[in-house]
């Protein structure tokens, strides 16, 4: 009974230390510009265009810009 009393205080203390360890992340970085960017003439009539922006790379630590593109407008599916 006494080795299960220890086990379970033991276990217990481990929870309640290792639930206030997790941190914060910020990342320290200026704001970008959008880049300014010609977009190309749509070529078909059921295109959206999608506007660029900065993505954040985690891998590598660092913001990396995403182009602008055209893609196929989405379909609207109404169930009754």
């Amino acid at each position: 009974m006494k080795k299960m009393i220890i086990t379970f205080s033991i276990s217990l203390l481990l929870l309640l230390f290792n639930s206030n360890n997790a941190q914060a992340q910020f990342v320290r970085v200026r704001h970008f510009h959008s880049v300014e960017r010609i977009r190309p003439i749509c070529r078909a009539t059921q295109l959206v265009w999608i506007s660029g922006y900065w993505r954040w790379d985690g891998y590598f630590g660092r913001y990396f810009w995403i182009p602008g593109r055209w893609i196929e407008r989405p379909r609207i599916w109404i169930s009754y």
